[in-house]
């Protein structure tokens, strides 16, 4: 079952406040569900990029000139901070893939834990 298919099940139910998730528009900046979000579904990925003082600041560009010279990397890479962007299915599913991995590395060995607990 798709997230769509469950928001629709769930407006003909009328539930609570399931309006709002028919009305989404451009310049909303967030939405907020209560709902499972399956990994498989996610298709797409949007937000906005690192601030500049922040890329400088891990950059170690400190100095306006090594400043300007950064910025003229990311105008001539035609990417500009701050800007919102999204990501390609393809693009979603790699970063989706690095973070499911690092995750699993970082926690993995808590889980199984449990799951040993268990039985």
């Amino acid at each position: 079952t798709s997230f769509q298919a469950v928001a629709e099940h769930f407006r003909e139910r009328n539930g609570n406040n399931s309006d709002a998730l028919f009305h989404v528009r451009s310049r909303q900046s967030e939405v907020i569900l209560r709902a499972d979000l399956r990994y498989e579904e996610l298709t797409h990925l949007c937000g906005l990029s690192s601030p500049f003082d922040g890329l400088c600041e891990i950059h170690g560009s400190h100095s306006e000139e090594e400043r300007d010279r950064l910025w003229q990397e990311f105008v001539e890479a035609d990417n500009f901070p701050e800007e919102a962007f999204y990501l390609s299915p393809e693009g979603t599913k790699a970063v989706m893939g690095r973070a499911y991995a690092i995750f699993f590395e970082k926690h993995g060995s808590t889980i199984q834990a449990v799951l040993d607990q268990r039985g």
